[in-house]
């Protein structure tokens, strides 16, 4: 009986032991943590950088006819206002409608505020 309260005591000690230095185990001296990668958009056509650009430079609250959209041709645009997404980029709201539903999609000016690009309505 001696032997077994032991051999247990024996076991548990190296169970304990086994965890805690097993968590604390250094990962490597050569381990450095990964900077976070930038977000790359997608190539665009130029015929949505184009309806990006077209969008982005319209007046605030006007409606504009463009003869290609990426939803589709000649379609009436609504443009709404501007604003700063998480991304800190500047973005314009707008929107078309469909079956009397407005479907609402953004433009947004990159960092530099050298280019527009479309971003995808959210479906939902």
């Amino acid at each position: 009986m001696q032997k077994f309260f032991s051999k247990l005591v024996l076991l548990s000690c190296l169970t304990i032991v086994t965890s805690i230095t097993g968590c604390s185990a250094p990962r490597g001296l050569e381990h450095k943590a990964s900077l976070p990668t930038p977000y790359q958009e997608p190539a665009a056509d130029e015929q949505t950088k184009q309806f990006a650009l077209s969008v982005g430079e319209a007046m605030t609250d006007t409606q504009i006819t463009l003869p290609w959209s990426p939803i589709g041709e000649n379609v009436n645009i609504f443009s709404g206002t501007f604003y700063t997404n998480g991304l800190g980029e500047r973005c314009k709201k707008a929107y078309y409608q469909v079956n009397n539903a407005n479907i609402q999609f953004a433009v947004c000016q990159n960092a530099e505020r050298k280019t527009w690009h479309y971003v995808k309505p959210l479906k939902k």
